[in-house]
């Protein structure tokens, strides 16, 4: 387990939306780490869209003007700003991305995070990678990400952005063997990490 290691999350699920392996591994990284997990992006099209969470309007703006949130004493969470529909293409892309970059450094720089190691579950990310100061990255490959067929983000613009990440990180963690086969055609670092389950959370279940 990692010890006294400064680490972002860059997530695509919101910390108070459905409870996910994202929250689930930053919660265990804090408890001997600081740990900065940074929210989805939401455009004014995601409020259409609903995923990972309330993407009601009123509360991401409340989401976003709150600032860095203190989970605990080594976890922070920061609603991203809102970027740009049609994230995928190639010009609002690297607006979107130049915004995220800027913000995401003004918060590291907040909260004295110098040297992280950057885990990144949102497939969208691959223009902060190699940014950040970072020294290591990881991409959490837990979806099929180019299957979702929505027509904002079209699948073969996902897939490509997809492809650019997986090509930057230092190594892959893939939820299934289909996504790591998938992955080592863009990096051969790529391992299988499959879900776990907290058999904590059972105990005592069925009586016993």
């Amino acid at each position: 387990m990692l010890q006294g290691e400064t680490i972002v999350i860059i997530s695509d699920v919101d910390w108070d939306g459905h409870w996910v392996c994202e929250q689930q591994i930053s919660s265990l990284l804090s408890e001997q780490n600081r740990v900065l997990y940074v929210e989805q992006t939401s455009t004014l099209l995601s409020f259409f869209h609903k995923s990972g969470g309330d993407t009601s309007p009123l509360n991401k703006i409340k989401l976003i003007g709150r600032g860095v949130q203190k989970r605990n004493k080594n976890l922070f969470t920061v609603s991203s700003p809102l970027i740009l529909p049609f994230k995928y293409l190639p010009v609002i892309y690297q607006v979107n991305q130049t915004i995220r970059l800027l913000w995401l450094k003004r918060q590291m720089k907040t909260l004295g995070f110098n040297n992280p190691i950057v885990i990144t579950f949102d497939p969208d990310s691959g223009a902060l990678i190699g940014r950040l100061g970072e020294k290591l990255s990881i991409f959490y490959r837990n979806d099929n990400h180019d299957k979702r067929g929505l027509w904002f983000n079209p699948d073969h613009l996902v897939k490509k952005r997809e492809a650019q990440l997986i090509n930057k990180v230092d190594l892959v963690c893939a939820l299934t063997n289909g996504l790591a086969v998938k992955s080592r055609e863009c990096n051969a670092k790529t391992f299988v990490v499959p879900n776990g389950v907290n058999l904590g959370l059972f105990t005592g279940a069925g009586g016993e």
